[in-house]
This record gives structure tokens, C-alpha cells and sequence, in this order.
């Protein structure tokens, strides 16, 4: 297979996957706020947002992990076992410093805490998630994830569903995505072991890999967690100083933003393994690769800003104010500087 046509096949389905796992957000932020009130939209978004930023603690360690894997597949057994035990217990002081977070630093009331404390028990399950999906993308195995994200999207749609049909409301529906994203976080691991192989359990107490690792690890933690935190503070900060109905008018101008940039964010996701392996086996190749990406990713930004104006006007028609055209205006400044920064 070509490199060009490998790019495009991996490109797809990580975007397929991407398609598949935002949607089922954007059905539910749309179905919330039809259903109930533009508070509740904005608790729902509120919690999505946690939801991210408290994953993304560890998101370097998935890019290490393809780094690693992908420049070596024979030693795919050497990292899944460990890594995937330091994400457990990542996860698991996410999750507590979430909490701690929500109840006793931003103080919101009841209403809203606890809808995003059962949404964000998701960390767990999403986080190992995650070590999966890195070990598969080191393997260019990116049909695994797309299953597995369909299955876990379409538990959390029917969940969804059912909650907001039955009145049960936002908790219920919080309940739905920690079972959905448990269901394919099981799918991906089951997949993953099988492809790394035989585990070696050595490794686990092999000071000189956790040294090395953890080491390589921290440029990768730290540009990682910087970056989520500059594209998703904005919601944290809105929910304090206008309250959850700002959320959630917000919500739905940056639901287009995530809509625009995942072509280029699937791109990167294919094409980063195989940067690794032609680092490794033919430099030359990879600056070649380098220059052509960065002139397609290039030629993509400009047209996807240049929408930001109609969509910014159109996500903002639903509300219904005399400030309507400002707040179009507003819509298209937040899509265009998201894309740019993304």
C-alpha cells in the first residue's frame, strides 16, 4: 500500500471516529436543550468540558506510547502492561481532583455538581481507553477504535435518550456515558492486548524503564495538558462570571469549531506513526512527508475560517434577542481564533 494511500485510509477512520464520538455530544448538547432549558445545555457542556481537561492529565503518555510502539511493534508488550497501570492510578487522582475541584473550589450548587461529577467518572474508563487507542494507532490499526467508538456511542445516545424522554434528566444521562464509554474502553483493551502480545510483566519493576519513560514523558504531559487547558478554560471561567445558560449558548458556537477541526486533527492522528517510523528508517522521507502536510493542513485552515462567519450567524439565529447580530458576530470571532489556535 502507498504512503499516500495509507494516509488517506487511516485518515478516514480516524475522522470516522471522531465523527462518531462527537456526535453523539452534539445530539445530546442539541436534544438538552430542546428538551429542557439552556441551563441544563450548559451543564451538560460544563461537564464535557471537565471531562476533557481531567482526562487530557495524561494524554502525553499516549503520545509517547505511539512514539515508542510505533518505532519498535515487537515491544508493544513492554509498554501496554505498565502504562496502562500508571493510567489507572492517573485516572484515578484525576477523578479525585475533580471532585475536589467542582465541590469545594468552584462551589456550584447541587444542581450542577452533580450531574458533572457522574459525567466525569467517564475519566476512568476514557482513560484507559486512551492506552488502547495509542497502541492500536502505533499498529495503524485505526478500524478497532471506530468500532468500539460506535458501540460506545450509540449506549450513550439510547441512554440519553431514554433519560431525557422518562424526565429522569442530566444525571441519567451522565449514567449513560459511563456505561457507554466503560463498553469501549473493554472493546479497546480486549483488542489492544491482543495485538501487543505477550506482556512483559517484568517491566512493571524495571526502575531504568520507569526512569527513561517517565523522563520522555514530561515535555509530552506538559505541551499536552497546556494546550487543553488553553482551548477549554474559557468554559470554566463563562460558568462562573454568566452562569450555565451563557454555557450553553457558547456550547453551541464551539460545537462547530470541533466539527471543522477534526479533518485536520484525524490527519495528525494518522500520519504521527508514521512520522516515528520514517525517523527511524528513512529520514529523508519524513521531511518530505513534513513539508506536504504542513502545506495540506495549511491550505485546510483557510477555508474552514473563512465559514466562521455563516456559521457563526447561523448557530447564533436560535437566539432570539435584539442583540442577535452581535452575538452572530461574537459566534464567528470565537469559531475563527479556535480554528487558528487549533
Amino acid at each position: 500500500m502507498s504512503t499516500a494511500t495509507l494516509l488517506f485510509r487511516n485518515s478516514a477512520l480516524s475522522f470516522s471516529t471522531n465523527v462518531v464520538t462527537k456526535a453523539v455530544n452534539t445530539i445530546a448538547f442539541i436534544m438538552i436543550a430542546r428538551l429542557s432549558q439552556a441551563d441544563q445545555a450548559g451543564v451538560f457542556s460544563l461537564g464535557t468540558t471537565y471531562l476533557v481537561i481531567f482526562t487530557a492529565i495524561a494524554w502525553g503518555l499516549d503520545e509517547l506510547m505511539v512514539r515508542q510502539v510505533a518505532r519498535n511493534r515487537q515491544e508493544a508488550g513492554q509498554y501496554f502492561g505498565p502504562f496502562l497501570s500508571l493510567r489507572v492510578l492517573i485516572s484515578l487522582t484525576a477523578y479525585a481532583l475533580m471532585y475536589v475541584f467542582i465541590r469545594y473550589g468552584m462551589r456550584y450548587s447541587a444542581s450542577t455538581a452533580y450531574p458533572i461529577l457522574i459525567l466525569g467518572i467517564s475519566i476512568i474508563p476514557d482513560s484507559l481507553s486512551s492506552v488502547g487507542q495509542a497502541l492500536l494507532a502505533a499498529h495503524e490499526r485505526f478500524e478497532i477504535p471506530l468500532i468500539a467508538g460506535g458501540i460506545a456511542s450509540t449506549i450513550k445516545l439510547i441512554g440519553a435518550v431514554l433519560a431525557l424522554f422518562y424526565g429522569n434528566g442530566l444525571p441519567q444521562v451522565g449514567w449513560a456515558w459511563v456505561a457507554g464509554s466503560s463498553l469501549g474502553a473493554i472493546i479497546t483493551l480486549w483488542a489492544a492486548a491482543r495485538q501487543a502480545g505477550r506482556l512483559r510483566l517484568a517491566m512493571w519493576l524495571n526502575r531504568l524503564f520507569w526512569a527513561t519513560n517517565l523522563r520522555l514523558a514530561v515535555p509530552f504531559l506538559t505541551i499536552g495538558f497546556l494546550l487543553t487547558l488553553e482551548y477549554q478554560t474559557d468554559v470554566i471561567i463563562l460558568s462562573k462570571v454568566r452562569g450555565e445558560a451563557e454555557v450553553g449558548w457558547y456550547g453551541a458556537v464551539t460545537t462547530i469549531v470541533f466539527a471543522l477541526t477534526m479533518i485536520a486533527q484525524s490527519y495528525r492522528a494518522a500520519v504521527y506513526p508514521l512520522m516515528v517510523r520514517y525517523h527511524k528508517s528513512n529520514p529523508g522521507k519524513l521531511g518530505h512527508l513534513y513539508d506536504v502536510s504542513m502545506f495540506y493542513l495549511g491550505s485546510l485552515a483557510l477555508p474552514m475560517a473563512a465559514t466562521s462567519r455563516p456559521a457563526g450567524a447561523a448557530s447564533s439565529s436560535t437566539r432570539r434577542s435584539a442583540s442577535s447580530s452581535s452575538s452572530a458576530s461574537y459566534g464567528s470571532f470565537i469559531i475563527a481564533g479556535k480554528i487558528g489556535c487549533g
